[in-house]
């Protein structure tokens, strides 16, 4: 991160919040974001859906005959859900206004979906699969001095997957409009375990490595940095434009939650050691009349 100790995220200060909002997977692989990551904090808890009495082991999605349909069909349907979700919220979103704009009757979409929720997941766990299939192809560090550079390509991944996925606005939507007593909550932590799992993976090698601090366990750290940095997402996102530049004020909550979760996440002794280097820095800038 630009505090010195993390990477900094990719491109200048005019790059997008998705950029500044995934850059705080270089220094620590723990949070994905809650754009990104409003997918963690799994839960093995089964689900009852509202209005429903199935219950799930796992997901439930769209129906075979939906799956077996033609690619180029299937992206126009997930591709037009996806835009309605991001647009309206997923409450508001409309299913009949859908179904217009797609040009299909409720029929044609109860042989496909049996509920809405199922349609909105299908179009998260497509998402989800793709960016898994990524992130397992980039695999773990193979060594310590590749640590933070491997998890710093991560990152990347992710941000250009998202932001090529034009997945950005559902996630700014479930941050500001899914809270934990949604009923879709905890379907949504479900769909996200193999998301949080990679990154729970490459915090537990920097704990092998003495990388990131063992003193607490992996579980503890994940909540921490979560809701420490759930702190600085909301007005985060509550700026996000697509396309434009981030505000002054989200480049420096970006820069206050990196410093914040380096010292969660760094061995204790390694964090005093940052903290006193910085006094010292700041002592020789003021001994040489640098600053005032």
């Amino acid at each position: 991160m630009r505090n010195g100790c993390f990477m900094g995220p990719s491109g200048s200060g005019t790059s997008t919040l998705l950029n500044i909002l995934g850059g705080l997977l270089a220094g620590d692989a723990v949070r994905f974001s809650r754009m990104l990551f409003f997918l963690t904090r799994v839960t093995q808890q089964r689900y009852l859906y509202r209005g429903s009495d199935r219950r799930f082991e796992g997901t439930v999605m769209a129906l075979q005959r939906f799956l077996n349909l033609p690619k180029e069909e299937k992206d126009k349907v997930l591709g037009i859900a996806k835009k309605q979700f991001a647009q309206y919220g997923y409450d508001q979103m409309s299913l009949n206004f859908f179904l217009k704009e797609l040009g299909i009757s409720k029929g044609q979409f109860y042989y496909w979906f049996e509920e809405k929720a199922d349609l909105f997941f299908t179009v998260m766990q497509e998402g989800l699969e793709a960016l898994r299939l990524r992130l397992e192809a980039h695999g773990q560090p193979t060594s310590k001095s590749d640590y933070w550079g491997h998890v710093s390509e991560s990152r990347l991944i992710t941000e250009r997957f998202w932001n090529d996925q034009d997945f950005v606005e559902i996630g700014k939507m479930v941050s500001q409009q899914v809270p934990p007593n949604h009923p879709i909550y905890e379907r949504l932590e479900f769909v996200g375990q193999p998301i949080k799992r990679h990154f729970g993976e490459s915090l537990r090698l920097g704990q092998k490595w003495k990388l990131v601090r063992t003193d607490l366990s992996v579980e503890v750290l994940l909540k921490l940095t979560e809701d420490v940095s759930d702190a600085f997402y909301s007005p985060m996102l509550g700026s996000y434009s697509k396309g434009s530049p981030p505000s002054s004020e989200a480049m420096v909550l970006y820069d206050l939650l990196g410093r914040t979760l380096r010292l969660i996440l760094q061995p204790s002794f390694v964090a005093v050691s940052m903290i006193a280097a910085t006094l010292v820095v700041a002592e020789m800038f003021v001994k040489h009349g640098l600053i005032y």
